[in-house]
């Protein structure tokens, strides 16, 4: 089995961990699927800092960290379309 490795990328949305990450087997990266446990300040490779959310397998890499706010439940996609009955 090969472990996942990181891209030098990551995003900055709320709600979603901050890293990108190659799977075996794929050309792009994509972003980690988990769910944000924590919140914290990164440091890209530029020196800048970044208040940013990562899952439990990629919160070591915080500063200041605390525990990330609980994301509401939700079945549907942003912006879908419910039926009307």
């Amino acid at each position: 089995m090969v472990d996942n490795v990181y891209a030098n990328a990551f995003g900055t949305d709320t709600g979603r961990c901050f890293r990108y990450v190659y799977e075996a087997g794929t050309t792009r990266p994509t972003r980690c699927p988990s769910r944000p446990a924590r919140r914290g300040w990164w440091r890209d490779n530029s020196g800048r800092w970044w208040q940013v959310d990562a899952c439990a397998d990629h919160e070591s890499p915080l500063r200041s960290a605390r525990n990330a706010a609980p994301l509401p439940r939700c079945d549907l996609a942003p912006g879908a379309v419910t039926a009307k009955g």
